[in-house]
């Protein structure tokens, strides 16, 4: 009763405009909204849709979607991912393309703000870092959704800071690695020694978490004051439609495309960022700046980095020349650390950037396309068997289907040594 009772308010509190299952609604497609209890107490909500327009009644049985979830970045909502329509939205296109779609939201964001015993008013709420997030609040998110719709795993795409907390996930609980079929990278955010963004201004900062506190706030993250103030003595040029942005923090933070950014988007974006977050959460990524390492919150020179030799699901990356947040550098030694690669897709337009990859003008040709060709490629065989064979052979069908050519991506990496020794051992599976 309580669950059903919080779902409800948050719905209704929902600020600026229609919620986002109302949108979903709006454009004709079926829409859900489920509530998840974390492990430390955090109700969050969870927004579905089963299939496309012509969806009619829950998939489930023989004849169920695949299901793939979607996690956003910092500061945003599930609402990121249907905002510029159908046709254009990934959630959208998904659907249409014959995918459940789950969505994700963060604890402290504008579907998030619920706890069993805590008041957003209460500094406990606030005591978090996207570590939490990614340690309490995907495999909660992960674990209803594979019990409501009956499968042994699913897709995994994540945007930016939904990117960080998928690695926290798969290295601080690596039984969530048979939970994942394959993760598809936006903009990765996991290391950030060559970030671009204004918020490597804190990064000086980092480790004085009282400074900051004192500054934004010592439970939310607040930019409408104080964070922006901080920013503006670094600039803000932009023209005169543009000024609009320089007030919200997430365009600051991450930049502004003009040639890809719609302008009759700008209230519907508006409406729905920034959807909130914990200072400590920024503050983490600060601090990520400073060491150029993917570790906990607070560590210090000794603490151990999250260990990515335990993420065994293969994941390919998309990311942009002039994403200020994902550094291609970044991107790099990430991959660098990780096994199971299937790729890493370089969007062919210099002066795409991180908000891009969500509300682009040109993003499906760009990067959805490609990532619908990278889901089409596993079947329900390559559910079972995720060998060093298998992921050599879904290789060859992208290399030899052109696509990663057409857009100038990077074409999948050759197979090593240790690849060739499995496949002496291991069987080709059939075109699923």
């Amino acid at each position: 009763m309580l669950v059903a009772y919080r779902a409800v308010v948050m719905l209704c509190l929902a600020p600026h405009g229609r919620a986002q299952p109302q949108l979903v609604a709006l454009h004709g497609y079926p829409s859900e909204s489920h509530v998840v209890r974390t492990e430390d107490g955090y109700l969050l909500t969870l927004h579905r849709i089963p299939g496309g327009r012509d969806h009619r009644g829950p998939s489930g049985g023989a004849a169920a979607r695949p299901v793939v979830f979607l996690q956003h970045g910092l500061l945003a909502s599930s609402a990121d991912w249907v905002l510029t329509g159908p046709g254009k939205s990934l959630a959208y296109i998904l659907a249409d393309s014959g995918y459940d779609v789950w969505m994700g939201n963060a604890r402290g964001n504008t579907y998030s703000r619920a706890h069993v015993t805590l008041s957003t008013k209460d500094s406990a709420f606030w005591n978090f870092s996207w570590h939490e997030i990614g340690y309490y609040d995907l495999p909660a998110a992960i674990d209803h959704v594979l019990q409501v719709t009956g499968q042994k795993s699913l897709f995994y795409i994540g945007h930016s800071m939904g990117t960080t907390t998928f690695y926290v996930m798969l290295s601080t609980r690596p039984e969530y690695n048979d939970r994942v079929m394959a993760g598809v990278l936006l903009a990765p955010v996991v290391y950030l020694g060559s970030c671009r963004s204004p918020i490597r201004y804190l990064a000086p900062y980092a480790d004085d978490y009282q400074y900051l506190a004192h500054l934004f706030g010592a439970d939310e993250f607040l930019p409408q004051n104080a964070a922006l103030q901080f920013f503006a003595k670094y600039g803000c040029e932009l023209a005169m439609f543009e000024l609009k942005l320089c007030e919200n923090s997430i365009f600051v933070i991450c930049g502004f495309d003009k040639d890809q950014f719609n302008s009759s988007m700008l209230p519907a974006v508006l409406s729905h960022t920034p959807a909130g977050t914990s200072t400590k959460t920024v503050t983490h990524f600060a601090q990520s700046i400073l060491t150029g390492k993917f570790k906990p919150f607070g560590a210090s020179s000794e603490t151990p980095e999250y260990d990515l030799s335990k993420v065994t699901v293969p994941t390919a990356a998309f990311y942009a020349d002039n994403d200020l947040l994902s550094d291609p550098r970044d991107v790099q030694q990430l991959f660098q650390k990780v096994s199971m690669k299937l790729g890493k897709f370089r969007v062919a337009l210099p002066s795409f950037n991180h908000l891009d990859f969500l509300w682009g003008k040109n993003a499906k040709k760009l990067v959805f396309d490609d990532v619908l060709a990278v889901l089409a490629r596993f079947g329900a065989e390559t559910m079972r068997n995720r060998s060093f064979a298998v992921l050599n052979y879904y290789r060859t069908l992208l290399q030899q289907s052109g696509r990663n050519y057409v857009y100038g991506h990077v074409p999948f990496p050759g197979p090593t040594a240790e690849d060739a020794e499995q496949e002496e051992s291991s069987e080709f599976p059939t075109d699923p």
